[in-house]
């Protein structure tokens, strides 16, 4: 990768692993809120986001678009949970859930380069090495 992509692939790239690292950290915290009865689901969830950060380090437009959508809802019904909660971990997670989805919307929206790596508007994605 090189040129005007390479920016954009930091941001790609800082997204990925914010949103992974933000799934697996709701997993957990559900599960220890929770208990285990819907860790089906969960992994389900789970694998949904490492196929979309797949496809989004590929560069594949329709990815991103799909994971703004994602997190735009889910940042959504975060925030409005966090004010159901009356426990102090279910709020702190609902909360952190809603900022941290929302911090990968706009890396993936506005930022430095994203657009550039996505094909800049051109439909062209970059060849990304394996």
């Amino acid at each position: 990768m090189s040129g005007p992509h390479r920016p954009g692939r930091t941001v790609v790239l800082l997204a990925i692993t914010l949103w992974v690292l933000g799934t697996l950290a709701m997993i957990v915290g559900y599960i220890l809120i929770r208990g285990q009865d819907q860790l089906t689901n969960q992994g389900v969830h789970l694998g949904l986001t490492i196929g979309l950060s797949y496809f989004l380090y590929r560069g594949a437009v329709w990815a991103r678009w799909i994971t703004v959508a994602l997190t735009a809802l889910l940042a959504v019904a975060l925030a409005i949970l966090s004010g159901v909660f009356v426990t102090l971990p279910g709020w702190a997670s609902a909360l952190g859930g809603a900022i941290g989805h929302t911090a990968v919307l706009m890396m993936l929206t506005v930022g430095n380069g994203v657009s550039q790596y996505f094909g800049g508007g051109s439909g062209v994605p970059p060849q990304v090495e394996a």
